[in-house]
C-alpha cells in the first residue's frame, strides 16, 4: 500500500515539475513558447510474461498493441511533460513443453492450454528530457490504472485431467518504462521502448515485460 502511494503522488508531481522548469522571465518569451499539443498515440510490440512462476514457464512471448490520447505540454529549461489515457492488450501464449516442464511430465504426454489476456486501462505520465520536440530525445513513463488478467484452464487430454482451473480477475496495475523519441516531421513522431507491467494479484502479483514501438501523430 505504502507503493501504490508514493508512485500516485509521484504521477501527481512530476507533470508539475516539468512543466515549471518553462521560462517565464518575459512576457516575449511566454509568447514565443512552444504551445501544448493534444496526440493520437498507437502502438504494438511484444509480450513477456515474467511472475508468478506458473506464468512465466506456462506460457510465452506474444504481441501487444494498444493506443489512446495524450496532451503534451510545453518543453521547459530541462524538458517537458505528457499526460495520456492509455488502452491497450497483451497476448501471451500456452507453452506445452514449459507446462509439462513445470509439472514434471514426460515428453509427449497430451496437455492442454489456450493464450492468456491481459487487458489495461491506464492514466499514464510521460517525462520527456529535451528541450525541443523536434530532436531525438529519451524519455521514461509511469503509469496507474485497472488491469484485467484472464488466464485458461490448463491440464492433460489424457486422462482428461484439470490441472489449472480458468482464472479472472479485474484489479489495480502500474507500469513503468523507458523509451526515446524519433521526431520524423511536425507532425508525427516514431518511438521505441520498453515497459514493466505490474497486476496486483495474489501475494506477489502477476508480471510482465513489453517492448515495441509507435507513433504520435499531432492533432
Amino acid at each position: 500500500m505504502k507503493h501504490r502511494f508514493l508512485l500516485t503522488l509521484m504521477l501527481l508531481g512530476l507533470p508539475s515539475l516539468l512543466y515549471s522548469q518553462t521560462d517565464t522571465t518575459g512576457a516575449a518569451q511566454e509568447n514565443d513558447a512552444t504551445p501544448g499539443t493534444w496526440m493520437i498515440v498507437a502502438s504494438a510490440g511484444w509480450t513477456f510474461p515474467a511472475e508468478p512462476r506458473e506464468f512465466k514457464d506456462q506460457f510465452k512471448i506474444n504481441y501487444n498493441f494498444g493506443g489512446g490520447i495524450a496532451y503534451s505540454m510545453s518543453p521547459g529549461d530541462v524538458g517537458y511533460g505528457e499526460v495520456s489515457l492509455l488502452l491497450h492488450y497483451y497476448n501471451t501464449l500456452f507453452s506445452r513443453s514449459g507446462f509439462r516442464t513445470a509439472n514434471n511430465l514426460p515428453t509427449g504426454t497430451g496437455v492442454y492450454g489456450y493464450p492468456g489476456d491481459v487487458y489495461t486501462g491506464m492514466l499514464q505520465f510521460r517525462g520527456v528530457y529535451g528541450t525541443s520536440k523536434e530532436s531525438i530525445a529519451p524519455y521514461f513513463t509511469m503509469a496507474i490504472g485497472v488491469l484485467h488478467l484472464a488466464l485458461p484452464q490448463r491440464g492433460l487430454t489424457t486422462p482428461p485431467t484439470v490441472l489449472y482451473k480458468e482464472y479472472t480477475t479485474t484489479t489495480f496495475g502500474w507500469a513503468a518504462g523507458l523509451g526515446v523519441d524519433v521526431p520524423v516531421t511536425d507532425w508525427y513522431t516514431l518511438f521505441v521502448d520498453g515497459k514493466f507491467l505490474l497486476g496486483v494479484t495474489g501475494t506477489s502479483g502477476h508480471r510482465l515485460f513489453s517492448a515495441g514501438g509507435g507513433i504520435r501523430i499531432r492533432i
